[in-house]
């Protein structure tokens, strides 16, 4: 397998002097294109602080991290923002979609932040990732007419859009009954067929062990 990314001595912490915190003490970590990785712990361990770093959306921390060979800490906001757009989906818990838009639409937004796609394929390539997720039939629905499962399938449409090499996804199955978190974990488990890479945030036993690894944080540290 190829590698994807790498973390080597990373540490956060937040507050300053006296009222210092730190959330995550020299994390290193190795994850390769296709792998499928749960990210677990109790409240306050650090994995949303990890994730966000993960995602590019978090820049105040020591140590490296290197996505696609890139030492993103040698990018400018600009070039930090197209990084992420074009390599990294998010998949959160509340869906973030937008509802006065209709899901084909809500799937076509993060192309129209990506140069390298040309406009005339915007729905052709929104209706193909629909179609892989199931939801052709929905593409002029809101997502208030959608159930919550069908919503988080429309968010995991929008994250695949611009075929991405990662996806984040923070407690994908937080908000759906059982049944359904174990549809919507199916289909996450499902990208790593293609080579996509699939890191999730989770307190559901269930859906960690769908993983092919596991990563457990206890107070900011890996523990196992």
């Amino acid at each position: 397998m190829t590698n994807l990314l790498t973390l080597t001595h990373v540490a956060r912490q937040f507050g300053k002097e006296d009222n210092r915190f730190t959330a995550l003490h020299d994390i290193d970590l190795e994850v390769n294109d296709g792998d499928t990785l749960a990210i677990v712990g109790p409240s306050g361990s650090g994995k949303s602080t990890l994730l966000s770093i993960l995602g590019l959306l978090d820049r105040s921390y020591t140590g490296t991290y290197a996505l696609k060979s890139t030492d993103v800490a040698a990018l400018d906001s600009k070039q930090l923002a197209q990084l992420r757009n074009r390599e990294i989906g998010w998949v959160f818990q509340n869906f973030n979609l937008i509802n006065h838009l209709s899901v084909l639409h809500n799937v076509v937004l993060p192309m129209r932040y990506n140069s390298t796609i040309a406009k005339d394929t915007y729905q052709q390539r929104a209706m193909a990732v629909l179609e892989q997720v199931g939801l052709v039939d929905k593409a002029q629905a809101k997502p208030t007419e959608l159930s919550g499962g069908q919503q988080q399938r429309v968010a995991i449409a929008r994250a695949l859009v611009n075929a991405p090499s990662l996806v984040l996804a923070d407690e994908p199955t937080g908000n759906l009954d059982s049944a359904t978190g174990a549809k919507i974990t199916e289909l996450l488990m499902s990208l790593a067929a293609t080579g996509t890479t699939v890191i999730l945030v989770t307190h559901d036993p269930v859906v960690a062990a769908a993983c092919g690894k596991v990563l457990q944080l206890k107070d900011g540290s890996i523990v196992a």
